[in-house]
């Protein structure tokens, strides 16, 4: 089953309470059982300004509902989540699937102190590919799976696995872009992650690394890439037609670590006359504009030269189309809806337009640092009666026959939301 719900209320309920639960802890305690308390002490202090940093966040955006999967971009708030999530699921502590946390119980405090110094490591040895390591070939017909922000074995991500199990036609590979809540721990990995995983005989299974993995020291992230047998973090697919190429912008965060600049410009330069498609967690650019990070710095010259034909990324929660961009001719894609829940898309000034299924998309216009294009409106129907305030969760696929590459965006069930060339 999936990681139990650890809500930003039962978050709330381990910082108010704190005192109260260490104090209750403390009776009897033996000296280990000391250290371990003030060392439980000592980390949610430095915890506590970025929970109230969150906090002030969301009662701007509007706080999530009780009851629904909730995560910061923060590496001590997510392990803390991970944390609860493990003890409330070890001694029963769940009320439809929700951690229900009691600062009075004294096994709280100590479990989570010890817990949660075992999972704040160092990061996994990085792994440099070769520069002569290049690419995979794959077939030149078939249908590329794309999945993104996946990792929560809920809200319509479990569903998606019997769809793309079903695909008709060959399936050359299946990539996660990243992103396993809450903190890509070992336990994580299997219930959200490798437990929903679709099984396809006839495709590549590959993963890309992104934040919330990194928040463990990426350790069981690297696990998965053995068991995919895909060797590094990044790696490049290719064959007559099309060079796809996944990157890791997330050992160092939104940038690109070790060798990979050098290995990708060699890549991009065997790749001839093929369409190159990039794949990454982290974006480029997001519906605001610019975003800080080096990726735009690090691979100014080939977007200048146009070496870049497509790029799809997530970490973000939304699914965005964007239009061709003026400067680079880039087709630039956010596939962030696959599983975590999201504020739904409201309508913008621009107006709206309806695809497949009766889909409500919403046009946004280009500005400074980025162009327009549209977003998916639609609302969760996984998420019951609060459907409403969510937004849908979905997959993309990039189907190729020799040169023609056609890009769908479906429903979890497989409902076909927006099919076109991507290269039209």
């Amino acid at each position: 089953m999936p990681t139990p719900i650890v809500s930003f209320e039962t978050l709330s309920r381990v910082f108010e309470g704190a005192e109260a639960s260490l104090a209750e802890s403390a009776k009897g305690a033996t000296a280990e059982d000391a250290r371990l308390l003030e060392r439980f002490e000592f980390g949610l202090q430095l915890n506590l300004e970025a929970f109230e940093r969150e906090r002030r966040r969301l009662e701007a955006e509007g706080r999530p509902a009780d009851g629904v999967m909730w995560s910061a971009d923060d590496r001590g708030l997510s392990l803390l989540q991970s944390t609860i999530a493990a003890y409330g699921a070890d001694i029963g502590a769940l009320e439809q699937d929700q951690v229900k946390y009691d600062e009075l119980d004294p096994r709280w405090a100590k479990f989570l102190a010890v817990r949660f110094g075992e999972l704040f490591r160092d990061d996994a040895p990085w792994r440099t590919r070769r520069l002569d390591d290049l690419v995979t070939t794959i077939a030149d017909e078939g249908t590329v799976v794309l999945l993104s922000d996946w990792g929560s074995g809920r809200y319509g991500a479990e569903a998606m696995r019997p769809t793309i199990e079903g695909l008709a036609g060959p399936v050359p590979a299946i990539v996660h872009l990243g992103d396993v809540y809450y903190a890509g721990t070992p336990s994580e990995m299997q219930e959200n992650f490798w437990a929903p995983w679709p099984r396809r005989a006839d495709a590549l299974d590959r993963a890309l690394n992104a934040n919330h993995e990194m928040y463990s020291g990426g350790r069981a992230y690297f696990d998965y890439v053995d068991k995919f047998r895909q060797g590094h973090s990044y790696f490049a697919l290719q064959n007559r037609h099309l060079t796809l190429i996944g990157l890791d912008t997330a050992y160092t965060d939104h940038d690109l670590h070790g060798n990979q600049l050098e290995w990708l410009e060699h890549v991009i330069r065997q790749a001839g006359e093929r369409k190159v498609i990039l794949l990454s967690h982290h974006q480029l650019f997001n519906r605001t504009g610019r975003v800080p990070g080096a990726l735009r710095m690090r691979l100014a010259s080939m977007l200048a030269a146009r070496r870049i034909d497509a790029w799809f990324w997530g970490h973000q929660h939304h699914c965005t189309l964007y239009q061709p961009d003026a400067e680079w001719g880039l087709r630039a894609r956010c596939i962030g809806h696959g599983g975590f829940p999201y504020w739904r898309v409201d309508a913008g000034d621009a107006g709206s337009e309806t695809h497949g299924h009766g889909s409500v998309w919403h046009r946004f216009e280009g500005r400074a640092g980025r162009p327009g294009g549209i977003t998916l409106g639609d609302d969760n129907p996984a998420l019951g009666s609060k459907r409403q305030r969510y937004g849908a969760t979905g997959f993309c696929t990039l189907t190729f026959d020799g040169p023609k590459i056609v890009e769908r965006y479906l429903r979890p069930a497989g409902e076909v939301l927006i099919e076109r060339e991507l290269f039209d």
